[in-house]
């Protein structure tokens, strides 16, 4: 299990942990009455768990069903259940600084259109103070997102359908992947003016981002379009995401897999239908979008 100065999570150690979650709320009388309580989560936990992009990561961080809001008796009891957890595991102080998602997911990274404005709440999870620490389990991300569009966001997550833990009383959905892909994109926009030499930390959000490229494409025959994803605004900013952060997950995309993950299309109007330039320089023409 993770160790005091060496907090990260495999995947074994996350299932286990939430399976250990899963049964506290169990125990709960007030929480068995919503079970199985929904979450969506972001960050690391798909990484690790869904996409295989990396072996570990600092903590789960989710977001609540926004029935459970204004719901302060079922949070509190949830956010015990975690810290419950946490005590007995060894794994309640983890340090902001190397929080996954404080740094990946939400640092300025929506100093564009992934946050500013979140709105509502502290949003602490289990352990976590004015801001000293916070748990292995929290909700800290939402205030990255504008409250206006946690319900929806919550709901397209749900709706996608991607399980990354499907316990008896816990069930976590991956974020919606357009959502997953902005955060990714707008942190590598920070991380870029903050230190343009690159590091570490660029290197694992590169490598999450390829994974959810891959992901979005999926069956495709076609890449993804790099114009839709620099309108990618989640918050409704009006701030664009940085086509150099796009260009950057789009080499690496074409470097891992051998085959275009992002690239620049046209509308072609003649023939009503998208167009770009493939690998071997011919143009590729393909109806519907991006």
């Amino acid at each position: 299990m993770p160790r005091p100065g060496n907090r990260s999570f495999t995947g074994e150690e996350i299932e286990k942990a939430l399976d250990l979650l899963d049964e506290e709320i169990g125990k709960s009388e007030l929480l068995l009455g919503i079970a199985p309580i929904r979450f969506v989560c972001v960050g690391g936990l798909l990484s690790v768990r869904l996409f295989r992009s990396r072996e570990t990561t600092r903590d789960v961080n989710v977001l609540y069903d926004p029935s459970l809001d204004e719901a302060a008796t079922h949070r509190a009891a949830i956010e015990g259940a975690a810290a419950r957890v946490a005590k007995a595991q060894g794994y309640d102080d983890v340090d902001v600084d190397d929080n996954d998602n404080n740094n990946n997911d939400n640092d300025n990274n929506h100093d564009g259109g992934g946050g500013g404005g979140g709105g509502s709440g502290s949003g602490s999870g289990s352990g976590s103070g004015s801001g000293g620490s916070t748990s292995w389990f929290s909700d800290e991300w939402r205030v990255f997102v504008a409250a206006r569009e946690r319900p929806g966001l919550f709901q397209r997550s749900v709706e996608q359908g991607l399980v990354a833990h499907g316990g008896r009383h816990v069930v976590l959905y991956a974020a919606d992947l357009s959502f997953a892909l902005e955060c990714k994109l707008r942190s590598l926009d920070a991380e870029r003016r903050a230190a343009p030499d690159g590091g570490r930390r660029r290197a694992l959000d590169v490598a999450d981002a390829v994974a959810l490229v891959r992901a979005l494409r999926g069956g495709r025959d076609h890449p993804l379009c790099k114009r839709a994803l620099c309108a990618l605004d989640l918050n409704r900013h009006g701030r664009p995401v940085g086509p150099a952060s796009v260009d950057l997950v789009a080499w690496e995309y074409l470097r891992a897999h051998r085959q275009q993950g992002v690239v620049e299309m046209a509308w072609d109007e003649r023939r009503c239908c998208f167009a770009y330039t493939d690998l071997e320089g011919e143009l590729v023409r393909f109806p519907g979008g991006g």
